[in-house]
């Protein structure tokens, strides 16, 4: 699921305005940068009453 999330905001970035590289050409660090956004908004999702996570 986190994969398929991942792929489908990469796929609908600005309507691929910037560029039409396909997910599979996006690169390591795109591809890891959004599988951990995905990670954490499901995360969140299912646990919506934690506590916001801060960097300090």
């Amino acid at each position: 699921m986190i994969e398929q999330l991942a792929a489908d905001l990469w796929d609908g970035r600005r309507n691929r305005h910037l560029d039409d590289r396909s997910w599979a050409q996006a690169g390591e660090y795109w591809q890891r940068t959004l599988r951990e956004f995905v990670s954490t908004a499901v995360s969140s999702l299912s646990h919506p009453n934690a506590e916001p996570m801060s960097d300090g």
